[in-house]
């Protein structure tokens, strides 16, 4: 057996029952970040012995061709709930790993930002220093909506069912083509509790697992020291290019396995 399936295999006995793990993440408990398509190869040749139904996309969406219903009842009969659009509720179920317990406190999860959740999503505060670098939460949404020919997403950053930040990512359909997250905010009041990174890997896993372009393109200030310092931590590298309409920023780029 290929020694990366067997490793596979390995994370897919720990996870609890009624817990589900994204293909990203165990890539990144394996401690191979890049490697969640070949987490996917492993999964079409998953012994039918071990828990396969308990991993899905990193939105919580069941995949699985024929066998996607199948896996929902499984997980069903498991406890595990669905949202209203068919995702599992990956708040109260998404599954940390074996180095944090089967305790998903603390788990972030993305969201649709709805009627029931903008009123929250809009009440998000800039932190202090960081006006420069990130806009408020309605001019993020607005953007989402004016952006929506390049497929604009904005999704909101949820914990413990508290929402503590927004990000909006959208398609560059130019020449070198790829994805952009062009906004990311946390609120001032949960800032430095890494919240930024899980949603930062999650917005990742989930423009991976869309398959349209083979990268991600960031473009943040010089001086915005923390972010730079994240996005690199995730994987981006400084491409070197200097965006003429952002003279003062860097342009960072994520590109997938």
């Amino acid at each position: 057996m290929d020694w990366f399936f067997e490793q596979v295999y390995n994370v897919l006995e720990q996870i609890p029952y009624g817990r589900v793990v994204s293909y990203g993440q165990i890539a990144r408990l394996l401690g191979h970040p890049r490697a969640a398509r070949q987490v996917g190869r492993a999964m079409r040749c998953c012994p039918e012995h071990l828990p396969w139904q308990r991993v899905v996309m990193a939105d919580g969406s069941v995949v699985g061709g024929g066998f996607a219903d199948v896996r929902r009842m499984m997980l069903e009969a498991e406890g595990v709930a669905f949202l209203p659009d068919g995702r599992v509720d990956m708040e109260k179920h998404g599954w940390l790993g074996s180095a944090q317990g089967s305790d998903a406190a603390g788990a972030v999860s993305l969201l649709d930002v709805t009627e029931d959740n903008y009123r929250d999503v809009c009440g998000l505060s800039v932190a202090k220093g960081q006006e420069g670098f990130v806009a408020v939460p309605t001019a993020i949404l607005a953007r989402a909506y004016a952006k929506r020919s390049r497929n604009a997403r904005a999704l909101a950053i949820a914990s413990s069912g508290v929402i503590v930040g927004v990000l909006m990512y959208m398609e560059l359909p130019e020449e070198p083509a790829c994805y952009t997250i062009e906004q990311f905010l946390i609120d001032k009041g949960h800032q430095r509790k890494g919240f930024g990174k899980r949603a930062l890997r999650l917005a990742i896993d989930i423009l991976e697992g869309e398959g349209k372009y083979g990268s991600i393109d960031v473009c943040v200030k010089s001086e915005a020291s923390n972010a730079i310092r994240m996005y690199m931590d995730a994987g981006f590298v400084d491409t070197g290019y200097v965006d003429p309409d952002e003279p003062d920023s860097l342009v960072l780029r994520y590109s997938f396995a």
